[in-house]
């Protein structure tokens, strides 16, 4: 169901919006496409790779106004330093080197599908109810087996 909302506009979404008669339909139609490419191009990850990062990026604020902020730029380095200072690599027994290395490798758009996930699963309404798997698939995330 559609509803009306009151929101605020960065001088760099604007830009990307551009010139329209219908900034709503405009700001569906982007969200629509951006919802479309973090589907496509979310990386498969293995259930202890996901929870490491839903675990590392708690807390964080995901959002951005400017694109050289946006936390999915340097994720590899935030994973890096994740298993060598806060303990996760061993809590999730993930080889944080190997992940930092495959996520520095990823196209932009797979590291945002990445954040993309991570921000709906802390913000799911089943968070306390169901099992992380399921969550994160609910989330959008692609499990894989093991790790790649």
């Amino acid at each position: 169901m559609a509803s009306k909302k009151t929101i605020y506009i960065s001088d760099e979404a604007e830009a990307v919006i551009g010139h329209t008669d219908s900034l709503s339909g405009r700001i569906n139609t982007i969200a629509i496409r951006y919802g479309a490419i973090a589907a496509d191009e979310c990386p498969a990850l293995a259930e202890p790779e996901w929870m490491l990062l839903c675990d590392m990026l708690n807390g964080t604020i995901l959002d951005t106004d400017y694109r050289t902020a946006d936390p999915s730029r340097f994720l590899w380095a935030d994973i890096s330093e994740a298993g060598k200072l806060d303990g996760l690599a061993d809590k999730w027994s993930v080889d944080t080197e190997a992940l930092s290395l495959r996520v520095r490798n990823m196209r932009l758009a797979q590291r945002i599908a990445i954040i993309e996930v991570v921000s709906k699963f802390w913000g799911s309404p089943h968070l306390n109810e169901a099992p992380a798997a399921e969550v994160l698939k609910e989330c959008g995330a692609q499990i894989a087996s093991a790790a790649a």
